[in-house]
């Protein structure tokens, strides 16, 4: 009740982001729904005063991928200044799965001072006016908080960076994690004993690319997210005449860009956000090993299946769909 009170005592793009998290709400099946739903039926708390914020900030999330057991959201926050530059952008991934949920990454770029290189800034934006223009972008990976990356800080930063750029995107986060590692010895009613291990890891890879245009006066943002995913399982049962094991192998990887087109030579500035899956390639491995080391013989079987699961691109608001168009189309 609160929030929605305070709408109208804070700045526009700020009410405008969480009028649009509120509205989000309405349209997800959770326990709160049926909480908000009622307390906006409440004329005083939800009207055309409260629903009229004229700001462009705005929050978006919708389905990345569903099976039984886990399911997947992505989900984008985007907060501009009073002049129309972008303050803040969140874009995240959370886990689901039998009544818990997991943030799995979280990337978020923030910018501030920027209206001192377009000369865009509002008596709201005064304080952010006089800071140095900066831009930088942080990283969370499961919860921990990851070391930040400073894009440019101060006019002249941008300017030698702008001329130094190789073009070459900036590594925000690369490396393994462990997932699971499960091992137990299983004792058998014939006596043998049977070891049965279980291993799973994440290699991820998170880069980013910034190009910004003064002469221009455009930017163009890529995220680059790579990730790979590996379950081994063995199951082998030894002795000193007979050994046999099976293992089965399942791996996969893929790629995700996030993308963002700004111009800045128009006001309100025109903004086309872009976000893909590249195609998915997927491997299943099982080995079947049997041998007698008395007689030297061992007999091996092989079986296995490949599969790509295509790429595609998700959906943002409509409105950002008809900018980017428009955006797109003028560059061709």
């Amino acid at each position: 009740i609160n929030i929605i009170l305070g709408l109208e005592d804070i700045n526009t793009e700020a009410s405008k982001l969480l009028l649009s998290k509120i509205q989000r709400g309405q349209q997800i099946k959770n326990r709160l729904r049926k909480t908000e739903k009622t307390l906006l039926t409440n004329k005083h708390l939800y009207n055309y005063s409260k629903l009229s914020q004229s700001g462009r900030s705005t929050f978006f999330s919708g389905p990345l991928t569903a099976t039984k057991d886990v399911s997947s959201t992505y989900g984008l926050d985007l907060l501009f200044t009073e002049s129309g530059l972008l303050k803040q952008s969140i874009s995240d991934i959370t886990l689901f799965g039998h009544n818990n949920h997991l943030k799995a990454m979280q990337v978020s770029i923030e910018a501030e001072g920027l209206e001192s290189l377009f000369g865009d800034g509002t008596d709201d934006d005064d304080d952010d006016e006089h800071k140095d223009a900066t831009v930088g972008m942080s990283a969370m990976l499961f919860d921990v908080q990851l070391r930040p990356v400073v894009f440019f800080q101060g006019y002249m930063d941008l300017v030698s960076k702008v001329f130094s750029s190789s073009g070459d995107p900036i590594s925000v986060v690369k490396g393994d994690v462990l997932l699971i590692d499960y091992l137990q010895r299983l004792p058998m009613q014939s006596g043998l004993q049977a070891i049965v291990e279980y291993q799973g890891g994440l290699g991820l890879e998170v880069s980013a690319n910034i190009d910004v245009s003064i002469w221009e006066q455009e930017s163009k943002t890529n995220i680059n997210t790579k990730a790979s995913l590996v379950f081994e399982f063995t199951t082998e049962v030894d002795t000193s005449f007979f050994q046999t094991d099976i293992k089965a192998q399942v791996d996969a990887e893929t790629a995700v860009d996030f993308d963002s087109i700004m111009k800045f030579s128009s006001f309100p500035m025109l903004m086309c956000l872009e976000l893909s899956q590249n195609n998915m390639p997927y491997r299943e491995t099982y080995i079947l090993s049997e041998s007698l080391p008395e007689k030297n013989i061992t007999y091996t079987k092989r079986k296995g299946r490949k599969a790509t699961l295509w790429g595609r691109d998700f959906p943002f608001h409509s409105s950002n769909s008809e900018m980017c168009r428009s955006l797109l189309t003028a560059d061709e």
